[in-house]
């Protein structure tokens, strides 16, 4: 008879949640200084990144409801941040720009996350990130095709 091996049934959860929740400190700590949360600093970064984007790109980049990502923004537009425009392919929709304060704050966020980059990968090699980034996302895949099974 084959020696079984012993795995916690909550190994994956467990490790997960638990990391999360400490990046979750992690980065709400560098977050603060540039006024953004973790609930927000991702439409700064996915803006910035495409200069502009529809709100129903973020809502489903984000993969959350329409009525949060509103939220959000009208957050975002309180902190003067973030412009909307009406969206001239649909009237319903809007575009959305980084403000030329919400464009400093976007240049600063990404110095503050390649900083933490750096950090949160020390004694990993190139490697080992890819084989992490894969395993990831290979959890994600399988998480989705249980959700729907």
């Amino acid at each position: 008879m084959a020696e079984q091996e012993l795995v916690m049934p909550d190994a994956i959860y467990a490790s997960v949640t638990h990391t999360q929740r400490m990046l979750d400190r992690y980065l709400t700590k560098r977050l603060r200084p540039l006024n953004l949360t973790l609930d927000n600093y991702l439409i700064v970064l996915f803006i910035g990144q495409q200069k502009e984007v529809s709100q129903d790109w973020l809502v489903q980049r984000l993969a959350i409801t329409a009525s949060v990502v509103t939220r959000r923004l009208n957050t975002l537009q309180k902190q003067a941040l973030i412009n909307k425009t009406a969206n001239p392919d649909d009237r319903r929709g809007w575009l959305l720009r980084l403000s030329p304060a919400g464009r400093a704050v976007y240049q600063q966020l990404v110095q503050t996350l390649l900083a933490g980059h750096r950090e949160l990968r020390y004694g990993l090699t190139d490697q080992q990130l890819v084989t992490f980034y894969a395993m990831l996302r290979q959890i994600e895949i399988n998480t989705d095709r249980a959700a729907k099974g």
